[in-house]
């Protein structure tokens, strides 16, 4: 995933949101040196700010008042807009560890197409643990094999969202994680169970160790 205008959501240190948590709920930030990132949950889009218009945001976060900053913000659509909670489906289980890696990932990859993040991150979520999988990871590697993708990096979320979906569905505690990195912007999301990265790659520009966490969903 790259790009400020890539699909995909927000942030890691649970920050403080105060006064504001209700109008604010669908944003995650983090400071990243001279920047403070945001993601929007709902539009899936990140925004920046420099550093000192990102200390002005976490000081609004917490109830300070900000009249032009938050006049700002609703003019690039992040405060004060309608929002929707979309009703969730629930996971249909399939027979076959390989027939349900395969039908969760196909699922994820739609909804992410036709629907916000979040509605999608509701989605597997709503996949609870039923009873241990033997060999889930190799189950999901198999389906994935079946059903390649033609986005390359930009696949990355409807497979991390998939894959967290599955395992959650296999009772392995999986961790959804999205991180990004700057100069040039690039997003990029994985799995980790026991704090190890799950059918990624530890070589090329996608090796999750030059990603700096913002998000982080158990």
């Amino acid at each position: 995933m790259t790009a400020l205008s890539t699909r995909i959501a927000s942030e890691t240190l649970a920050a403080a949101q105060a006064s504001r948590h209700q109008e604010l709920e669908h944003l995650r930030w983090r400071f990243d040196n001279d920047a403070l990132i945001i993601l929007d949950l709902e539009a899936g889009q990140y925004h920046a700010l420099d550093r000192e218009g990102g200390q002005r945001f976490v000081e609004y976060a917490g109830g300070t008042s900000d009249t032009e900053l938050e006049a700002s913000l609703f003019e690039a659509g992040l405060v004060g807009r309608h929002r929707q909670k979309a009703n969730v489906v629930r996971p249909l289980i399939l027979p076959g560890a390989v027939p349900m890696a395969f039908k969760t990932l196909l699922v994820a990859r739609r909804k992410l197409a036709n629907s916000t993040f979040r509605t999608s991150l509701d989605w597997a979520l709503a996949h609870r643990p039923r009873r241990p999988v033997p060999n889930a990871i190799n189950a999901f590697r198999k389906a994935e094999a079946v059903f390649p993708s033609r986005l390359g990096d930009f696949d990355c979320l409807p497979r991390a969202i998939g894959l967290f979906a599955f395992l959650r569905h296999s009772a392995l505690q999986p961790e959804l994680i999205i991180g990004f990195k700057r100069h040039p912007f690039t997003a990029h999301a994985w799995v980790e169970t026991n704090g190890e990265p799950v059918l990624e790659s530890q070589t090329g520009k996608n090796r999750v160790a030059l990603f700096r966490e913002i998000l982080r969903v158990c």
